[in-house]
């Protein structure tokens, strides 16, 4: 005689709600830490890119323009079109004679910023002292 089987699993493999509804709140607490962790380090890692660059004009303009042009080069790797490093690097290696890499970088402020004259009046001094 062929006896019909229920569907139903057996009753050792189900989980009891309790437990699952435990897990399923562990679960979300653990992705909303992560969520929120990961937004803090970004956070801090941009806070801080932005303090190391700005600690880097206020070296350069303070007359420590040996010790900020890494610093400077290092924040313009990261931010290429920001003009105020390029302005604050343009006059440093102007003011220490470096003129070849002080076009480059006045080509570069010309392309990034085309409406502002400064940046081409500095081209066009360097120019000039160069003839």
């Amino acid at each position: 005689m062929n006896s019909i089987r229920s569907p139903v699993a057996p009753t050792a493999f189900l989980v009891p709600p309790a437990l699952w509804r435990r897990w399923l709140l562990r679960g979300i607490v653990f992705a909303v830490v992560l969520a929120l962790s990961t937004a803090a380090w970004l956070g801090w890692r941009r806070w801080e890119m932005r303090r190391a660059t700005q600690e880097a004009i206020r070296m350069a303009r303070r007359g420590s323009f040996s010790d900020a042009e890494p610093k400077l080069r290092a924040a313009l790797e990261r931010d290429p079109d920001n003009s105020e490093l390029l302005r604050t690097l343009a006059l440093g290696l102007l003011g220490t004679k470096q003129l070849d890499e002080a076009d480059q970088v006045l080509a570069r402020w010309c392309q990034v910023r085309p409406e502002q004259a400064e940046p081409y009046r500095l081209r066009m001094d360097l120019r000039h002292q160069s003839e």
